[in-house]
């Protein structure tokens, strides 16, 4: 529906409620909506309007709620909005909405509910909101806002619920909201009060400072406790009065700041409720204790970044609502225990940067999507088994020692997107089962002892963006279509009988059967040249030695002649010696 369409004239009717909630309108606010000047109630959300909140909206002297939300809309808060005096509740969420928030909201005295997150606002919250006394919900939240808080927020008594998750805020808690009793949602504060607090946040910004120690003395109907990231910094608090919210605390963060000091050890005595636990991306030691085992209702459980060591409990597996364990990054040691075979609905499990050995317990959970044991001392083979984990998208066992050759049913993980094996000493070839993997988008086997061909169904992978086989001993034909067309894509660096390719590899001609075979007959043909040659230098040579043998036996009797002859002159010689010596005599 067009915004010409739904435009109303105020000469034709008298129009006090316009309500066009999830209709699917198009185009942008009409600045003829200026003339229903009877207008107390405005609901255009949930549609596709978008362009600027037209000016004239501030003629709207009787308006009671403004609900613009989940549209489109984009440019700033109009100044003139401190035209509708009567404003009770501003509903300005989840558009495109950027500037500052004016000043001159601030004299909408009869204002109860601002609700302007999910925007792209910034600057810093003008301190004339203070002047809302009848405000009982600010909700700031995932915008750009940035500086302090102003100081004043605690004149506002009537509140119940601030917050200012996902900004940029700094600085540290107004400590004016001490005495805002009346508070329900407080995602700011460090009171020592706030008997009805429910609700306690600071999520993603910068504030500075410890975690107040009042929250859990005070606090007794407190259900969520969420202090992360910031810049938070001193020790983790022992939290042991916590144990008395047995009955309410659901959600416990402290994750990324700068908090340090043992790891509670009372953690096991939390409340019975609690579902999120978070204590990840700070230098926090110490070791998991095994009473974490009793919090039975527990889904998910952060302790990632840390300094956190020992090994693992047993009693873990104990929690059989887990769905989310991140143990990464840390300085556990000892064997994956096998009582996580117990946890029935993990869908998560992180435990990569440890200090993890053995192989013979590998954690075969069949609800597992993501599973990362990635740069640990792992070793042996990889079990058959692991085939039976049908919903993994990501499978990460890079920086292991494990060996042997890579099980084939690994191909009934069909839904694989990452397979990054790297590092470690798996042998043989690529299962040629692992066409299956038609899903899989990066595959790394590089720095392995794998053989064998490149297998040419690769080709045929159409989501695969980065394949690495590098540091092999793979040989053959490398495939030029697919992911091979692309050389930042593909690598295979270290495997020097490779041959082809696309000519940005550099990889040297491949010699083809029928080359192959042209050049043994080439061969064969030279060696029995050089053959015959021989053979008929060989003969030559015994042609002229019997030659000269012949010839030399044809001159034998002249030798002999001259050799009888030397024998007679000789003996003459010899029998005519006395009588000449007598004559001589």
């Amino acid at each position: 529906m067009e915004s010409s369409q739904w435009a109303v004239s105020a000469e034709e009717w008298t129009v006090v409620v316009l309500d066009l909630e999830n209709q699917k309108l198009l185009g942008s606010i009409s600045p003829h909506i200026g003339n229903l000047s009877f207008l107390m109630e405005l609901w255009l959300s949930n549609t596709s309007l978008h362009h600027e909140i037209p000016p004239q909206i501030g003629r709207f002297r009787r308006l009671r709620n403004l609900a613009l939300f989940n549209n489109f809309l984009r440019g700033e808060i109009p100044k003139n909005i401190s035209g509708c005096i009567n404003l009770g509740g501003i509903g300005l969420l989840q558009n495109q909405l950027s500037g500052e928030v004016p000043p001159e909201i601030g004299s909408l005295v009869k204002l109860r509910v601002l609700h302007i997150s999910e925007n792209i606002l910034t600057g810093s919250i003008p301190s004339s909101i203070c002047n809302l006394s009848s405000l009982e919900a600010l909700r700031l939240y995932y915008n750009y806002f940035g500086g302090s808080l102003p100081q004043a927020l605690g004149q506002l008594t009537s509140l119940t619920t601030i917050s200012v998750v996902l900004n940029l805020f700094s600085g540290t808690v107004p400590q004016s909201l001490y005495n805002l009793s009346s508070l329900v949602i407080l995602p700011t504060t460090t009171g020592s009060g706030l008997p009805n607090l429910r609700f306690f946040s600071i999520a993603s910004n910068k504030f500075v400072g410890s975690i107040p120690l009042w929250i859990a003395n005070n606090a007794t109907k407190l259900q969520i406790l969420q202090l992360g990231p910031n810049k938070l910094s001193g020790n983790v608090p022992s939290f042991e009065s916590l144990r008395n919210l047995r009955r309410f605390l659901t959600l416990l963060s402290i994750r990324q700041n700068k908090l340090s000091g043992l790891l509670p050890g009372c953690i096991g005595n939390f409340s019975i409720t609690i579902k999120v636990l978070e204590l990840a991306v700070n230098p926090i030691i110490g070791e998991i204790l095994e009473a974490i085992g009793n919090l039975v209702n527990l889904e998910s459980l952060g302790i990632f970044n840390t300094i956190i060591s020992g090994a693992i409990p047993f009693e873990l597996g104990n929690l059989p609502n887990l769905t989310m364990l991140e143990l990464s990054n840390n300085n556990l040691l000892g064997v994956i225990p096998s009582s996580l075979h117990k946890m029935k609905k993990l869908i998560r499990l992180h435990l990569h940067g440890n200090n993890f050995h053995g192989g013979s317990i590998f954690p075969v959970i069949k609800t597992l999507v993501n599973l990362v044991l990635s740069h640990n001392h792992l070793n042996g083979a990889l079990p058959t088994e692991v085939g039976k984990m049908e919903h993994l998208v990501t499978l990460d066992i890079s920086g292991n020692v494990f060996g042997s050759e890579i099980p084939s049913t690994l191909d009934d993980c069909v839904g694989l997107f990452a397979l990054k094996m790297r590092g470690n000493q798996f042998q043989g070839s690529i299962p040629q089962s692992f066409r299956s993997l038609r899903s899989i988008e990066e595959f790394d086997l590089s720095n392995n002892n794998l053989s064998g061909e490149i297998p040419k169904f690769l080709e045929a992978f159409l989501f695969l963006e980065i394949l690495n086989l590098s540091y092999n001993n793979f040989e053959g034909i490398l495939p030029t279509k697919g992911v091979f067309e692309n050389a930042s894509a593909a690598f295979i660096a270290g495997n020097n009988k490779i041959c082809g390719g696309i000519p940005e590899f550099r990889l040297p001609k491949c010699i083809s059967r029928h080359s192959k075979s042209k050049g043994e007959v080439r061969k064969l043909k030279l060696t029995l040249f050089i053959i015959f040659g021989l053979l008929g230098v060989v003969l030559v040579l015994i042609f002229v030695t019997v030659c000269w043998l012949k010839k030399k036996k044809a001159e034998e009797p002249t030798s002999s002649f001259i050799f009888d002859s030397w024998q007679n002159l000789s003996y003459g010689v010899t029998t005519r010696t006395p009588r000449h010596n007598e004559t001589m005599s």
